[in-house]
């Protein structure tokens, strides 16, 4: 029987790594770097507010995985650390989570502590809602605000919420284009647009993460150089976060307590292959667009469940299809040409999951 699990892997105490989650695109770093001025120009819009009258409403548009939604959190994370949020309540919404008129109501709701929402309409979650708002102001961020199915909930907090600062976060600028006259014209918008990361700025994001995830003296300063460059040319810090861990797991999968140039390109290249810009084997040039999203959702959500993995693909993709049917041709041909694998998770009397990771 071959040695499946070799004495020399690492063992629990000597792992390389710190803390996991600081490698995870949900977490919140101590300090936000390089975003100092768009955190500024975002306090300034929301300052008016404190004088009971209406904050400036502000877009923020710019590619993904640039620190829009970080630097809002930042922001809304210092009115509640200084106490603020007694005068100016913050409230942020996931609108790719929950783009409907009543769920958004509902996560208002949840923000502001009120409970009884069962069987109730948006008409009236609205009413409870301007009640408990109107004793104070508030300010709403609509995160990936392109993603709104009915944007009568944003007449809605214009025309019952007296004092607020509204902040939409996109990354597609033609967002505000294709919005209603009407309604452009009542919101005026602010515009502030996030520029992409330098090389620079990027290895020292990289570098703090290395900081708070990993144990001292880890990386060879190539390895980070190596991260840096690929993360700064396809412009998305969450492949940078990724390739960071993936390097990790293979240094630990060979018993290294360094992390090595050579395992650094490896994780790349696990980026090129789910991407589609390098093929380990021709079957994979088959792929069409809607199995690299699909490799895409998997890449940024490594060891959820196949059921979790479809509730994220639906979201995303503009095709209907059945958990049965999506598991047998989709998840199965990406496992069969290697690109990822399964892993049967036992649940006691309630059978079995799977969980899918890259290969």
């Amino acid at each position: 029987m071959p040695d499946l699990f070799n004495r020399d892997f690492l063992k629990g105490d000597e792992s390389i790594f710190k803390n996991h989650l600081a490698l995870d695109i949900s977490f919140f770093p101590p300090i936000i770097q390089y975003r100092e001025n768009e955190q500024k120009y975002i306090a300034e819009c929301i300052k008016p507010l404190f004088h009971n009258r209406n904050g400036k409403n502000i877009v923020i548009s710019g590619s993904p995985g640039i620190g829009k939604t970080l630097a809002v959190k930042a922001v809304f994370k210092e009115l509640e650390d200084d106490g603020f949020d007694e005068e100016v309540k913050p409230i942020y919404i996931n609108c790719w989570k929950d783009s409907s008129s009543h769920r958004i109501a509902l996560d208002i709701c949840d923000a502001i502590g009120y409970k009884f929402t069962h069987n109730k309409t948006t008409n009236e979650l609205f009413d409870e809602i301007k009640k408990k708002l109107n004793r104070k102001s508030a300010v709403i961020c609509f995160d990936e605000c392109d993603k709104i199915e009915d944007i009568s909930v944003i007449y809605m907090v214009l025309e019952q919420i007296y004092n607020k600062t509204l902040i939409f976060i996109t990354n597609n600028k033609e967002w505000l284009i294709k919005l209603d006259n009407r309604l452009r014209s009542r919101l005026t918008l602010e515009n502030l647009d996030f520029r992409a990361y330098n090389l620079t700025e990027v290895k020292g994001i990289l570098d703090k993460r290395i900081e708070y995830a990993f144990v001292s003296n880890i990386f060879d300063k190539e390895s980070l150089d190596e991260i840096s460059s690929y993360t700064h040319n396809v412009n998305d810090l969450r492949t940078g976060l990724f390739l960071l861990k993936e390097s990790g797991n293979i240094a630990e999968e060979n018993s290294s307590k360094k992390i090595t140039l050579d395992y650094a390109k490896k994780a790349i290249d696990k980026i090129k292959v789910s991407s589609g810009e390098l093929n380990k084997n021709s079957e994979s040039k088959s792929l069409n667009d809607d199995e690299r999203l699909l490799l895409e959702i998997i890449k940024d959500n490594e060891s959820k469940s196949s059921k979790e993995i479809y509730e994220l693909y639906l979201g995303k993709s503009d095709k209907e299809i059945k958990y049965r049917r999506f598991k047998e041709s989709k998840l199965n041909k990406l496992r069969d040409l290697k690109l990822i694998n399964f892993k049967e998770v036992s649940l006691g009397i309630k059978g079995t999951k799977t969980i899918v990771n890259l290969k």
